[in-house]
């Protein structure tokens, strides 16, 4: 990849490329049957752009304003991004899950000039934030779904902005929306016109500096108000045109791109497989994700940890009887092999022509010796017979991981595609479980690190540098050093320069001399390889001072396909305690084998075989862990965190506060004889 400076850069640079299939789209207006996959070139790119950012330009956007995007990932999300960028304006990307409430106080602190969403729904979001307060200036509102007949949603779309756009608002009472709506498609209709390379607008999209704003990202708020982070052409280029490079991706490779774009680790993976000249594939839902892969058949697979652990609890989750018996043999066999899965080494489908070869030769050896000596036959005898064990043990290992490998792990492997050669796991810490489990079905999780604030990647493991349990040798322009916490601090052309409209949280997220305090604990080892601990502000301190990283302990109960999630608790008190939220579609299942006839979920966690087993479950936890952080007693909750349900951030991070929050009652029975109990 040639570096770029700027993102307008790589824009021209992926837009430079004629006829070759750089994105791709499912058409799913049919049944599933129905749908296909359709390619987008980059003359086609460039055309769409240059529309979108004709029609931006006309409605008076330019350098510095913001506009809104709220989106799934489909190939107009990276449109407006470009188009914006290029005028010289900022994206304010927002997550799809964002309430309406969530969503004014966004768009009333980026000042957002014009939004753009994907849908109707989304739109009667911002139509809702409205009516909450003022939204005053917010002028222009962009919908790319077709306009469809919804009686709650918007309508009389695409209205003169002097007409103002009656709106239906409960109760049949009628309420105005003055922000004129147009469809993305009429302001895209001229695009095939337009690919034809313009001297004008791309020498306006290379005037953009490396230290211009590109985008403003809202934090997604595990503890607090959302920040916006602003981060520059600069910070995001000095990123993304090096965090790639050791793979060697090319326009062979491909990706699909399901991590919502509004988290800045996936719209940086993009823009890198971009530039490398690898295709993205939008995928827009979650649920279509793996129809997707095995419609796409992606070489590269990049996923927030959750998704990983619900494939493990998945794969673990269908397995009963001969076939959890197979399951386990075949993990076994494959515990064996995980450091050579670790280190990116081939397992064998035979026996090497070395290993023959030298057998053979030994062979001829002891029979020449023989001849010379005119001795008896007994050194080729034993030679011989040696040479058929040493083989045999060499095919018998084989031979395992050959029938492991056709039972299970290439199942495991081709409900990714069948074709992946490398997986990447970042956005949160992946476990050493996890990462165990998937070396033993033969997928070597690579594991990278990184903050929004950081554009994101700090670190990263590479095929050719990994090690299980660590983040990764440091990517190139970045600096670690470690406070005398183990908080991690970075200095680097990546780091953002503050959060926007917030100057006295700007100047607490830095030391006195420059470095961004992380929130992070970690250490570097003597091979510059990064371990990230937990973050610093969740550590429990118990009363008698003992200090719990909770993420490690999490991630192993995560670990048993009947835990969805689970929060650790015990800040300030004798000793830690766990709640557990269900994986309910396990739950269930273990359930129906077990007799259990509970229907209701909350009289399901209450019924005793199953608060038994998960007892068993922190029990088996607990033997792994000092004796300080072992969890004595647990609480089954009644739902599954989700982001929906706002436990959970939309990268799949867990919101202590509110979970702790909601949970109140259970956290006070846990220690409501604390004074008496012993901390064990």
């Amino acid at each position: 990849m040639a570096e770029v400076t700027t993102v307008n850069e790589a824009f021209l640079l992926v837009t430079g490329r004629g006829e070759q299939v750089g994105w791709k789209w499912l058409d799913s207006s049919g049944t599933p049957e129905q749908a296909r996959w359709h390619g987008i070139t980059s003359a086609e790119m460039y055309g769409r752009v240059r529309a979108m950012a004709t029609a931006l330009g006309a409605w008076g956007v330019s350098k510095g304003d913001r506009v809104a995007l709220i989106s799934e990932n489909r190939w107009e999300w990276p449109v407006v991004d470009f188009a914006t960028l290029a005028l010289g304006a900022v994206d304010v990307p927002l997550y799809l899950t964002l309430t309406a409430e969530q969503i004014g106080y966004m768009l009333r602190d980026s000042g957002a000039k014009v939004a753009v969403v994907s849908n109707w729904e989304q739109a009667e979001k911002i139509r809702m934030a409205s009516e909450i307060a003022e939204l005053p200036a917010l002028e222009r509102l962009v919908v790319m779904d077709e306009a469809v007949s919804n009686p709650t949603s918007l309508r009389d779309v695409g209205q003169p902005a002097a007409k103002k756009t009656q709106i239906p608002f409960g109760n049949d009472k009628q309420k105005e929306f003055a922000v004129p709506i147009k469809q993305m498609s009429e302001l895209l209709k001229d695009a095939d016109a337009m690919q034809a390379r313009d001297v004008e607008f791309d020498t306006r999209a290379q005037a953009a500096k490396p230290e211009d704003l590109a985008t403003i990202i809202y934090t997604s708020g595990t503890t607090g108000e959302p920040k916006g982070v602003m981060l520059t052409h600069g910070n995001l280029a000095s990123n993304f045109s090096v965090s790639t490079v050791p793979f060697g991706f090319n326009e062979r490779d491909s990706c699909i791109s399901f991590l919502p774009l509004s988290h800045v680790t996936a719209r940086h993976l993009d823009y890198a497989l971009m530039c490398d000249g690898a295709t993205l594939a939008y995928c827009p839902k979650f649920d279509l994700l793996p129809a997707a892969m095995k419609a796409v058949r992606p070489t590269i697979f990049v996923a927030v940890p959750r998704v990983y652990e619900k494939i493990r609890q998945g794969v673990e989750g269908k397995s009963h009887g001969a076939k959890k018996a197979i399951l386990n043999w075949a993990l076994g066999v494959g515990t064996k092999h995980r450091d050579r899965i670790l280190t990116g080494q081939q397992h064998r489908d035979f026996i090497p022509l070395w290993i023959l070869a030298a057998a053979f030769a030994a062979f001829v050896v002891a029979s020449a010796l023989d001849v010379i000596h005119r001795r008896s036959t007994t050194l080729v005898t034993w030679v011989f017979f040696a040479s058929l064990v040493f083989l045999f043990g060499i095919a018998r290992v084989d031979l395992n991981w050959r029938l492991a490998n056709k039972l299970v792990f290439s199942k495991i492997r081709d409900a990714f595609g069948g074709r992946v050669r490398t997986f990447v796991a970042g956005g949160a810490p992946l476990g050493m479980d996890t990462a165990g489990w998937f070396a033993d079905v033969g997928i070597r999780i690579l594991e990278g690190y990184g903050l929004t604030e950081t554009s994101p990647v700090i670190a990263l493991n590479y095929p050719h540098a990994a090690r299980i349990g660590t983040v990764g040798k440091l990517v190139p322009g970045v600096e670690v050093r470690h406070a005398a916490d183990g908080e991690v601090e970075v200095r680097g052309r990546n780091i953002f320069p503050g959060y926007w409209n917030k100057p006295q949280e700007t100047a607490e997220s830095f030391t006195p001399d420059g470095w961004l305090k992380t929130g992070d604990i970690g250490a570097t080892d003597a091979d510059g390889f990064l371990s990230i601990t937990d973050r610093k502000k969740e550590l429990l301190k118990t009363s008698g001072g003992k200090l719990i990283a909770p993420q490690p302990i999490e991630n192993k109960l995560k670990a048993h396909n009947l835990v969805g999630n689970a929060a650790l608790v015990g800040d300030r008190h004798k000793f830690a305690c766990v709640l557990i939220s269900p994986n309910f579609a396990a739950l269930e299942g273990w359930a129906k084998v077990h007799n259990i006839e509970e229907t209701d979920r909350t009289a399901l966690v209450r019924n005793p075989a199953v608060i038994a087993r998960y007892q068993r479950i922190v029990d088996e936890v607990n033997a792994t862990l000092a004796p300080f952080e072992t969890m004595k007693r647990m609480a089954v909750v009644d739902r599954e965190w989700s982001v929906e349900g706002d436990e959970l951030t939309p990268s799949m991070k867990l919101k202590r506060r509110v979970v702790e929050k909601k949970h109140a009652a259970e956290i006070a029975e846990f220690y409501k004889d604390e004074a008496t109990a012993a901390a064990g």
